[in-house]
């Protein structure tokens, strides 16, 4: 079975990643196909995925903004279930579409 590992951060708060990111799961979850993602936020900010199945977030202070995305998606891999034998690694903003 197939999974897909992805990140997401938003440091500016831009409404548009946000978007884009619950657009990616709607659709990967109309194919089927269970998404694990890490969020890494500000502590000033809310994480958008906290509510989401399969995914972790990492709170850093403002200094430490400097995580590698290869970090957190390593982060992310290492935390899918091991019933999935094939991980895709997605942008979240990359357009899903059913077939």
């Amino acid at each position: 079975m197939i999974a897909i590992a992805t990140c997401h951060f938003n440091f500016a708060g831009y409404s548009r990643s946000a978007s884009n990111l619950r657009w990616f799961l709607r659709h990967a979850e109309l194919i089927g196909v269970p998404v694990f993602g890490t969020e890494l936020y500000l502590s000033c900010q809310e994480p958008v995925t906290s509510s989401i199945a399969g995914w972790e977030q990492v709170k850093v202070g403002d200094s430490a903004i400097m995580w590698q995305k290869e970090k957190l998606l390593n982060h992310t891999i290492k935390r899918i279930p091991s019933e999935y034998n094939s991980i895709a690694w997605i942008d979240a903003d990359v357009l899903i579409s059913p077939l």
